[in-house]
């Protein structure tokens, strides 16, 4: 990190600092995974309770009911067990008022 903070001191480049802080951040997580961290996948994934905290609701057409739509924070867990839960967005889907309103008409509202 050093070496880093130097070279932005001392450079203009910013795609050469930026290109040196994930080359930082890759080798540092390869050192956690040796040690059993791993990140929480949540890309289309399901969402799980167990490993995800919903932040907000979406309404999407393009994605399933309760699917993760995108994420806020990274969630991490140590040998199998959960250290953060991914804090993410879940897809809500959109509802279709129309519907309801014809039941309401007809003396059939759920």
């Amino acid at each position: 990190m050093d070496r880093a903070l130097e070279h932005a001191c001392n450079s203009e480049d910013f795609e050469a600092f930026k290109t040196g802080l994930q080359m930082i951040k890759e080798k540092f997580l390869g050192c956690l995974q040796k040690h059993g961290v791993e990140m929480i996948d949540t890309a289309g994934k399901d969402f799980d309770p167990h490993v995800h905290e919903a932040m907000m609701q979406v309404e999407s057409a393009e994605h399933e009911d309760s699917q993760v739509v995108g994420e806020f924070e990274r969630g991490y867990l140590l040998n199998g067990r959960l250290l953060r839960p991914a804090k993410v967005s879940v897809c809500k889907r959109p509802s279709r008022g129309g519907d309801r309103e014809n039941n309401c008409e007809n003396g059939t509202a759920s």
